[in-house]
């Protein structure tokens, strides 16, 4: 492990192949979605029986625009292979250069689709099961089965798999895997079943979906729309603040316009009208200055440095300034070693809570 600690700024985007996600989960706010989409992009009636589609030229026009160290992720606010050219979208990115994640229910997912990327290697490849109570709307039929048991018999890595409620029986039977319930949020108010388990928060913010690895006070984990349009987070169901669009500018541009600075100054001032203030992602600016002062305090220091990475390695986080200064304390006394803090960290509930589970079949195909 290196003496140096480290961050690299590096921003994310998501790619919404689709609006009018029939999936329908529970969780996520589609009819808010598809009505702000209508009115943003000037299609009449988007909606479940009446998908819009992002092209594929669109889309590579829209990704040669950013830059090849992003990670781009296959999601965004609806399932991703509801476009039949989704794989050929993953296949470009990959080829492009990018780092590449998928986030999928699976609905529209076809043996062919397995086949063009079962290639590529993805960061993290994780799969939303279906619930028994239905908060998903998957149809747990026997294509579904089939693309599921096809899935988890490629040569594709990093699968790893999450569900709104309790599994559902018939996925039960063919996975030799537990997976637990994920705690659902509030997407930032957006929610009409869900609501913030916090007051709304005050005072300069940032977002701790870039800040908690890069420490970079910035916007750029971003969500790319079927016209080209690019809105903040993938908590803005509601479109209420695009950036810009790829289609007619550039990738710098999306964060060098008035747009942007209104949403920055928002974001740093005591109150406003903006989604971040019931987010859970959003962290007051003072503890990214905390976080900051602890790289700076402890540049060079190699304690300091393993801790550090062990918070992100375990939790995909940077260590508050409270557990930071205790096991740190724990270790210069000698008191606790690298390996007794990992033991610690791996039976903690925030451990276990964020932890993605691989899956794997009962009776694996045999090759």
């Amino acid at each position: 492990i290196t003496n140096r600690i480290r961050f690299h700024k590096m921003g994310h985007m998501e790619i919404n192949t689709m609006i009018g996600c029939r999936v329908d989960c529970d969780f996520c706010p589609q009819t808010l979605l598809m009505d702000k989409y209508s009115s943003l992009a000037n299609i009449e009636n988007v909606s479940y029986g009446n998908p819009t589609f992002m092209s594929f030229a669109d889309f590579k026009t829209c990704l040669d625009k950013i830059p090849k160290e992003m990670e781009v992720s296959f999601g965004g606010y609806s399932e991703a292979f509801l476009n039949p050219e989704c794989a050929k979208m993953i296949v470009y990115t990959h080829n492009s250069g990018h780092p590449v994640e998928v986030y999928s229910t699976l609905v529209g997912m076809t043996f062919e689709d397995i086949k063009q990327i079962e290639h590529i290697p993805f960061n993290i490849f994780l799969i939303h099961l279906p619930d028994e109570p239905m908060y998903a709307k998957i149809a747990v039929n026997k294509n579904y089965i089939a693309v599921l048991k096809e899935l988890l018999s490629s040569n594709i890595k990093n699968i790893q798999a999450m569900t709104m409620g309790p599994l559902h029986s018939k996925i039960k039977e063919v996975l030799d895997t537990d997976v637990e319930v994920d705690k659902m949020i509030s997407r930032a108010g957006n929610l009409e079943n869900v609501k913030p388990e916090f007051k709304k928060k005050l005072g300069p913010l940032s977002c701790n979906m870039v800040s908690k690895k890069s420490l970079e006070d910035e916007l750029n984990h971003n969500v790319l729309l079927p016209n080209g349009d690019v809105a903040l987070c993938c908590m803005d169901y509601g479109l209420q603040n695009i950036l810009g669009n790829l289609l007619k500018s550039d990738y710098e541009s999306l964060f060098h316009n008035e747009q942007y600075e209104k949403i920055r100054k928002k974001m740093k001032a005591q109150d406003s009208d903006l989604i971040c203030r019931n987010c859970d992602e959003a962290i007051s600016e003072n503890e990214l200055d905390e976080r900051r002062k602890i790289v700076k305090d402890y540049s060079g220091d190699k304690l300091a440095s393993s801790l550090i990475q062990l918070y992100q390695n375990l939790l995909g986080r940077f260590p508050d300034k409270e557990g930071f200064d205790y096991f740190y304390d724990k270790l210069t006394n000698n008191e606790l070693t690298i390996q007794d803090i990992e033991d610690s960290i791996k039976k903690s509930f925030e451990h276990g809570s964020t932890r993605r589970p691989k899956i794997y079949l009962k009776n694996p195909k045999i090759s």
